[in-house]
């Protein structure tokens, strides 16, 4: 029988979780609170792409003026929530170290007024390893250097070389952030990202576990690129300080840069929402459909899924090609009690409820059962495949979108604008 791991399940480092954590894609599937309200009328706007979802007996259609991305949909965030390690969100830490569905380096949200330029965060697949803030995107499992290089090991140390080129990233954020102090308002100012990056990096230094590695690691590099996203954020409102509301109504707007993470605009005005157009940032709009009213699926070609998770990038990046997954994946096939007699070999024991069990179990235990085992080759860092998205200097950037469209408005919980010609 074929004892070797599956090639999908291979990691890039040697580390091991030693402490209970959740699947990266946890809680994706719980139903949303979602919010569909607009403060403006959507007729100037259309339709770039949509596709319908059904939620049981609700009918939801998820729709862009100016983005190719198929979007997640979290529904509306918890009253003051931030995704830092708080008592009661250190419990929903995933194998990744992002904090679920409301985390806004993975997944679009709803316009909040005190996170402006959360939109403007990057996506991590659309970095290559060229770009200056690219160690702030990486995967750690590249920078992991394990204590045993005969077997996965929950103990170790990052890269010091790593740490440095984060600590003179840090610097550099925190310069470019300072050219700002009078150019902005007081009150977004006073909303910056304000974590000290010296410290973080001292925490950082005297990480000597992988668990530690992941929450300490993954928190930096959230600083790191909140930072880059707020003075992107900063850039663009002095670029459009000078523009009035007509202006921009009368601007044709580009398609948007796809590397950003964008944002849900129910809920936010229409000089907001013309403002993130302008400075392409992908626009998301969830209508959700009274019932007995014609949806677009039933006079269109429109793609209609069960699910929100279905068709959109979170199905692979927060599932097995992800590597801190890939990890915790492989971690379980190791330790899980091998059983020969269900024809199925050992890459059965590979499943979301084995990694749950042999993860909650005592960690000396994990490790003694692994022991008499099988044990594989240290595997050597390697990269993380990067997931292109279609950016604005595609072949379809070129299509300008018209801000006066003639539109079929539903309702102005949100109105349906028909396709460009």
């Amino acid at each position: 029988m074929d004892t070797s791991p599956p090639s999908s399940m291979t990691p890039n480092c040697g580390g091991r979780y030693a402490k209970p954590r959740m699947a990266c894609l946890a809680g994706y599937h719980d139903p949303p609170s979602i919010f569909t309200a607009m403060s403006f009328d959507l007729r100037q706007l259309p339709l770039i792409s949509s596709r319908i979802v059904i939620l049981g007996t609700r009918k939801l259609e998820l729709w862009t003026p100016n983005s190719l991305q198929i979007p997640f949909l979290p529904g509306a965030y918890r009253l003051n929530y931030r995704p830092v390690a708080t008592a009661t969100l250190i419990a929903e830490r995933r194998y990744d170290g992002h904090y679920g569905k409301h985390d806004c380096l993975h997944v679009p949200q709803y316009f909040r007024a005190d996170a402006r330029y959360w939109p403007f965060i990057r996506w991590a697949s659309a970095v290559d390893t060229q770009d200056p803030a690219a160690d702030a995107f990486m995967p750690l499992t590249q920078f992991w250097l394990p204590e045993s290089s005969y077997s996965p090991s929950p103990r170790g140390v990052l890269q010091p070389d790593f740490i440095a080129r984060l600590h003179d990233l840090g610097r550099s954020l925190d310069a470019k952030m300072a050219q700002f102090r009078r150019r902005v308002e007081s009150r977004e100012w006073d909303r910056r990202p304000t974590t000290d990056v010296g410290s973080a990096i001292g925490r950082l230094l005297s990480v000597r576990t992988w668990d530690d590695a992941v929450d300490q690691g993954v928190a930096l590099q959230r600083v790191l690129r909140e930072k880059e996203a707020w003075i992107a954020w900063a850039q663009e409102i002095e670029r459009q300080k000078m523009l009035t509301l007509e202006d921009m109504r009368s601007m044709d707007m580009m398609l948007a840069q796809e590397e950003y993470v964008g944002l849900w605009i129910n809920g936010a005005d229409e000089g907001t929402t013309l403002f993130y157009m302008a400075a392409g940032i992908p626009c998301f709009i969830v209508h959700e459909y009274a019932p007995g009213v014609t949806s677009r699926e039933e006079v269109e070609d429109v793609r209609v899924f069960r699910d929100l998770v279905s068709g959109t990038e979170l199905e692979g990046e927060l599932s097995d090609s992800n590597p801190y997954q890939r990890l915790a994946r492989l971690q379980a096939y190791r330790d899980a009690p091998f059983s020969g007699d269900d024809g199925r070999g050992r890459a059965r024991l590979a499943t979301a409820a084995d990694e749950a069990r042999i993860l909650q179990a005592e960690p000396a235990a994990a490790e003694s059962a692994y022991k008499g085992r099988l044990r594989y080759k240290a595997f050597l860092p390697g990269s993380w495949p990067l997931i292109r998205r279609r950016s604005s200097t595609s072949k379809d950037a070129g299509r300008r979108i018209g801000q006066h469209r003639a539109c079929s408005q539903q309702s102005n919980r949100g109105s349906l604008c028909s396709p460009p010609a």
